[in-house]
């Protein structure tokens, strides 16, 4: 049995995971308080996983998250935890480095910026539904999409996209398709983007972690959550990987 830990205590807006995606699955949850920390090394051990389900600064001068809180969870994936940490629209709020922004967990996500901003389709004949479900339809060579065939694809809604550092060997999983532009909410700008990340691996040490670029996929929305396209599949894919379920 695998124990996961969905950690509550820095405003996450998703904050559960309907039980049908797990279905005949050997996974265990639990959740943190609103009023916890992530500080105890010896608490985060216990766990195989943690989840975070699109943090969200509280308030434009409170701390998102404490360079202690730092310090135990790159501690805890360094010595063989993993971390599946999933964002959305707005990214990190532009909120700063100083303050506990997302950002401060460079080392292990190795990206440098969540951008303030929603991707939208162009092209009505690729969103059919909604102009922020993001299609995606293709896939690099890597054990998480093992499962995927030619004719699956992904519907990201309400995402943001990601900016990685130079220096650390990442990989982008998941790019932004073509017709697909970036709505930036700070200037309300409006972009055209080409091949930027979506989704990142990264192996830090002895453990592993996932940024995913959007939230929607766990939940029951029809046209983006987890029965849209190849999601599920895709939810599979990411689990499997971090708890060494694949190669």
């Amino acid at each position: 049995m695998y124990q996961i830990l969905i950690d509550l205590s820095h405003n996450e807006q998703l904050a559960s995971l309907p039980d049908e995606i797990f279905v005949n699955q050997d996974l265990l949850f639990s959740f943190t308080r609103p009023t916890d920390d992530l500080t105890s090394l010896e608490f985060l051990q216990q766990y195989d996983m943690i989840f975070m389900g699109n943090p969200k600064p509280v308030s434009e001068d409170r701390l998102l998250f404490t360079p202690d809180e730092l310090k135990t969870l790159k501690q805890y994936v360094a010595e063989g935890g993993n971390l599946f940490l999933t964002s959305g629209a707005r990214g990190d709020y532009n909120f700063s480095h100083e303050l506990g922004s997302l950002r401060v967990f460079y080392n292990l996500t190795g990206i440098i910026q969540y951008h303030y901003a929603v991707l939208f389709h162009t092209d009505p004949q690729i969103y059919r539904t909604k102009k922020w479900n993001i299609k995606i339809s293709q896939f690099p060579s890597h054990p998480i999409f093992t499962n995927f065939s030619t004719k699956d694809y992904l519907v990201f809604g309400k995402s943001t996209f990601f900016s990685l550092g130079e220096d650390l060997d990442v990989v982008p999983l998941i790019l932004a398709p073509e017709k697909t532009q970036a709505h930036f909410y700070q200037n309300k700008q409006k972009t055209p983007i080409r091949q930027e990340s979506l989704m990142v691996a990264n192996e830090f040490h002895k453990g592993k972690v996932i940024s995913l670029s959007s939230s929607s996929l766990f939940t029951r929305n029809a046209h983006n959550g987890y029965l849209a396209g190849a999601n599920q599949k895709l939810i599979n894919g990411i689990f499997d990987w971090l708890l060494d379920k694949v190669e």
